[in-house]
């Protein structure tokens, strides 16, 4: 079929993917989120596509389309011409959205995503496990799910990325424009079996015949919950209670949101990434739900209220009678949701997606040179780690231990140092009675700056490799191997971590912090300074002397490189670098706290990892009373988590 030009034409980038999306389900086309009511996933399928384009790519989507054409850059095809369109075509990425068993079949493509919609149940799992070989990525929407989907694919952890759902935050600006003042009504707009008979009795609670109750029944309206659900809604009309069922087109849907005092949720069902919830806080109204699934990520804590129904109603009946707390509530929430956008969805994918083309390539570039040439050992090249220390000898024999251990071969530690007597004579012992020639010490002049002491670091190294080594840090054995291996598989010239363990010797509190969760910092800032390796060249140097010579120099020298040269940054590895604030460090705790509102992760993000986890605490000794913290005020004690075994993942800390 003839494909319809509808608007808008595409980016031109020549550095653009080839994206294949496909789905099965509802029927939909490119423009029906525009004109009617559309289910969450749908409504993902369909603002990824455009998200994609709007980021220079060439989109092509399958669906149960009844309406083919290029819509907002993408083009819609009809399923029934996947044969056609699909299979005899090679594509750069396919994403496939829910329907797995599409993998059973030859899909020409270099990156292969399978693109979760719902909580696993066993029978899914075995089906996913049967076509796995053919799937690269397999993309959760939050913390909760990919805890949860990890548990039924404990095989399949290394797949496991996650991303996020968002909202169309254009849209909600151009009808905030309109609103002028809140109306006395309340919304729900989840479907009808996922907790509407309880906001029905909340609203009895509240016996407020002058407050209106719309509920958005979407696509649902033969459904079994429904018509059960239905007699009730019409039972307490004919007792003169303001109650209206409408199916709302996206637009329309966020105007009647935005001009409601609240949207109510007492969610029975465990979600994985609520793109209700995210509306209406996106549109400034208040949102009230339960704490269930990864409600507790989409939703701010103050919209959560974890009891009865009476206390439930409780809640609601204050934010309809208090404008503060109701105005506060609706601050909060927009705070919490701007970073929810489509663009941050499409980038998370994107950012994996690049990454894996890159390894491919250089996987192939590399099998092509080996069948050219006659084998020879391998000789890495050597890596040199710069330590600048004073007078902390307990805090660098723990940085030293963990150079030795470092699983890489080539390596040499450099450590510059200054100090007291007491200092010089127990580090010079030390590294005596070690006898270990990839150790290099040297002393220098304490009036240096910090500056000259890195530079004096960088001469008395080999200066093929260098790489940050605070001495007051602690890293995993496997961290050099690591970062070389993505360095040099992604083409780069640089490599940073983007995500750390972040503990807090005092408080013993231990965050797992990620520069790129929810798209809190794009790609070019999801830079961890301390965490710098770096294929050297001899005209970089650090400042030696101005504002930037003994606080904040390696920010400045980095940004001599970083708009030069390509960088990548590793991801799901933090257990790999443990960064700490014991109070003596050259920066203030508050930047220490600063750093971890970037992106502390769930819980479920540390269980995720729990072989890697609990490897690394036991390998730095943390104190069996420090806890692991999360973002939402969940703990685990040390000594619990070393406890936890992987085949007994449901452990949902309190």
């Amino acid at each position: 079929m003839a494909l319809k030009i509808k608007k808008r034409n595409m980016h031109s980038n020549q550095d653009h993917l080839n994206i294949a999306l496909y789905t099965e389900g509802l029927q939909f086309s490119g423009n029906t989120i525009e004109n009617e009511a559309l289910g969450g996933s749908e409504s993902a399928f369909i603002y990824l596509g455009r998200s994609l384009v709007d980021l220079g790519h060439q989109v092509m989507a399958f669906c149960h389309c009844p309406d083919e054409g290029l819509y907002e850059g993408v083009s819609y095809y009809d399923i029934s011409n996947w044969s056609d369109h699909g299979v005899n075509q090679h594509w750069d990425v396919f994403i496939c959205s829910r329907y797995f068993h599409v993998f059973q079949h030859q899909i020409s493509a270099q990156t292969k995503i399978l693109w979760c919609h719902d909580l696993l149940d066993k029978e899914s799992a075995t089906g996913i496990m049967e076509v796995a070989s053919e799937i690269d990525f397999i993309f959760c929407l939050s913390d909760f799910h990919l805890y949860e989907t990890a548990n039924l694919l404990p095989f399949l952890q290394q797949k496991l990325r996650r991303t996020q759902n968002g909202v169309d935050l254009d849209m909600i600006a151009t009808v905030q424009k309109s609103i002028r003042l809140k109306r006395h009504k309340i919304m729900f707009t989840s479907r009808p079996e996922r907790g509407l008979a309880e906001a029905l009795e909340v609203y009895k609670m509240i016996d407020d015949q002058k407050l209106e109750f719309v509920i958005c029944t979407y696509s649902y309206v033969n459904d079994y919950h429904w018509h059960t659900t239905q007699k009730e809604v019409e039972k307490l009309r004919r007792e003169g209670f303001n109650i209206r069922t409408e199916n709302f087109s996206k637009k329309q849907l966020y105007y009647e949101i935005a001009e409601s005092k609240c949207v109510i949720y007492p969610a029975n069902f465990l979600e994985i990434s609520c793109i209700s919830a995210l509306e209406a806080q996106a549109c400034g109204t208040a949102f009230l739900t339960r704490g269930v699934g990864a409600l507790t990520e989409t939703v701010h804590a103050a919209g959560i209220v974890d009891a009865s129904t009476q206390v439930f109603a409780n809640a609601l009946k204050s934010i309809l009678d208090n404008e503060d707390v109701r105005i506060s509530l609706e601050t909060i929430g927009q705070n919490h949701v701007e970073n929810f956008t489509w663009k941050q969805s499409a980038n998370c994918f994107l950012r994996e997606i690049k990454q894996h083309i890159t390894r491919l390539q250089s996987k192939e570039i590399a099998n092509t040179f080996s069948s050219k040439l006659i084998q020879k050992p391998v000789i890495l090249p050597r890596i040199s780690c710069l330590c600048v220390t004073k007078n902390r000898i307990i805090l660098l024999k723990q940085a030293i231990r963990c150079f030795l251990d470092q699983t890489y071969p080539n390596k040499e530690l450099i450590i510059v140092a200054t100090g007291n007597k007491t200092f010089c004579q127990a580090l010079s012992s030390y590294i005596k009675l070690l006898d270990n020639q990839n150790i290099v010490l040297q002393w220098v002049d304490e009036s240096l700056t910090l500056g000259a002491k890195r530079n004096l670091s960088i001469k008395a190294s080999q200066k093929e490799i260098i790489c940050t080594w605070d001495d007051d840090d602690l890293y995993h054995p496997q961290r050099l191997e690591k970062q070389y291996a993505l360095m040099i598989q992604s083409g780069s010239q640089a490599c940073f971590l983007g995500e750390h363990l972040h503990y807090f010797e005092q408080k013993m509190e231990l965050a797992w912090v990620d520069y790129g969760y929810q798209g809190r910092m794009e790609k070019d800032a999801q830079i961890f300074n301390p965490t710098m390796m770096l294929i050297y060249e001899d005209s970089w140097k650090y400042d030696e002397d101005g504002p930037h010579s003994n606080i904040g120099e390696d920010s400045a020298f980095i940004d001599k490189f970083r708009d030069e040269i390509p960088i990548c940054s590793l991801f799901h590895n933090a257990y790999l670098y443990l960064y700490r604030y014991h109070g003596d460090n050259t920066m203030t705790e508050e930047h220490h706290q600063g750093i971890t509102n970037y992106g502390i992760r769930e819980i479920e993000c540390f269980q995720a990892y729990l072989s890697q986890m609990q490897e690394t605490l036991k390998y730095h000794r943390l104190p069996q009373r420090a806890k692991l913290i999360d973002r939402i005020g969940r703990e685990i004690y040390v000594k619990d988590f070393l406890k936890l075994e992987k085949a007994s993942m449901n452990y949902h800390p309190s």
